[in-house]
């Protein structure tokens, strides 16, 4: 038995560890786009916050897809209000190369959930999906 409890003493002192290092880690390089861009929609420049978070992206391609999101966009912050802030939500990292990242947007009426997806193929994370909703499936994780 004493055995056992030194084992556990001794799991609870890595794991303890590993939760001081965590938190001194600088915030990961893909946060940086995402909150720039809510910053642009909180300064009324839907276009803008678009054009610079998809700098180097794929999605940039997409010019119709990207039309309409800005277009749903400014539509949303026109029924819900201007934006007053935001706040991240969840993030998670699939292995070492995609990282998902959830955020709200605060607007006069109600909030509005943001999902960004980034791709890290070598040395850069790259967004290569975003999307958002008023309906909070997005904080669940579907």
């Amino acid at each position: 038995m004493k055995a056992i409890k030194g084992m556990a003493v001794v799991g609870l002192v890595v794991v303890g560890l590993g939760l001081v290092g965590a938190s001194t880690r600088p915030a990961p390089a893909y946060r940086e786009p995402v909150e720039t861009f809510l910053q642009g929609l909180a300064g009324g420049d839907v276009e803008k916050a678009f054009v610079k978070l998809l700098e180097g992206s794929p999605i940039q391609e997409k010019k119709s897809a990207v039309e309409l999101l800005e277009n749903q966009t400014t539509t949303a912050l026109k029924i819900y209000g201007k934006a007053l802030g935001f706040e991240p939500v969840s993030e998670q990292v699939y292995g070492d190369s995609v990282a998902r990242v959830v955020y709200v947007l605060k607007t006069e009426q109600m909030p509005l959930a943001w999902e960004f997806y980034f791709y890290r193929p070598k040395d850069r994370w790259v967004l290569i999906n975003v999307r958002f909703n008023d309906e909070f499936d997005i904080l669940r994780g579907n």
